[in-house]
């Protein structure tokens, strides 16, 4: 996550003018160091990593937008196919994949499919979103193996709420 520039480091706000001008650069030489920049607190966890599978520009770019603004901390990759989406897994080795059910070359059901089969993938949870209205669609996640699913356009509460409780434990 990044920060205003002008805001302290580790919530620590100096008093007026305290560290404002040569301060810590003159502390800095008593102490025989170089200045260094402060930076956040290493967190107790790596961040968990998000693939967004999505063929439509504006949807990929919309839950990345969601997944940083709603203070997840996560890495997120994307793929605008099920074949590039699951070019990218054995190297990203997501926690959670947010897949479009219905996509060109290979679509969301299949590479659910792929993935749920595969036992490098485990601890895996997938998302299943779709613009269809219809059962079918439906059908397609649960029998893929999906572990969460949203209609779109979806809820930004329920999508929050799916999310965290796919990465429980994760994130």
């Amino acid at each position: 996550m990044s920060k205003p520039d002008d805001s302290p480091a580790f919530g620590l706000t100096p008093s007026p003018g305290e560290w404002s001008g040569a301060a810590p650069r003159r502390l800095a030489l008593m102490l025989g160091a170089r200045p260094v920049p402060l930076l956040p607190p290493p967190s107790p966890q790596p961040p968990c990593r998000v693939l967004v599978v999505d063929d439509d520009d504006g949807v990929r770019g919309l839950i990345v937008q969601l997944l940083g603004r709603t203070g997840f901390q996560c890495v997120v990759r994307m793929a605008r196919d099920g074949m590039a989406g699951g070019d990218q897994i054995p190297v990203f080795q997501p926690h959670l994949i947010i897949l479009d059910v219905d996509m060109p070359v290979v679509d969301g059901g299949e590479l659910c499919q792929r993935v749920k089969a595969d036992s490098r993938f485990p601890n895996t949870k997938i998302l299943m979103i779709t613009g269809s209205q219809q059962d079918e669609q439906l059908d397609i996640a649960l029998q893929a193996g999906a572990d969460g699913w949203l209609s779109k356009p979806f809820v930004v509460e329920d999508f929050v709420f799916k999310v965290a409780d796919l990465l429980a434990g994760v994130a």
